[in-house]
């Protein structure tokens, strides 16, 4: 279990989302689980949230996504 948890975080390219991702292997190493999943969860909106960022900078996208993304920008 230990490996697959390194191979995961290692498999994280963003740095800050690594970061959220190794605060939730450290919450799973000190038995908190709900912690560690509620953290892991955080970390993958955050990435795709930054994703939709650099997809929205882009040409030609769909009015629908770029008001998806204001909103989500809004939220946050």
């Amino acid at each position: 279990m230990i490996r697959d948890l390194e191979e995961v975080l290692n498999a994280v390219l963003d740095e800050r989302s690594r970061e959220f991702m190794a605060e939730a292997v450290r919450c799973y190493h000190a038995s908190a689980y709900r912690s560690a999943v509620v953290t892991a969860m955080a970390a993958g909106m955050d990435d795709l949230r930054r994703k939709l960022d650099g997809i929205v900078a882009g040409t030609g996208v769909p009015k629908p996504l770029k008001a998806a993304h204001a909103e989500i920008e809004k939220r946050f």
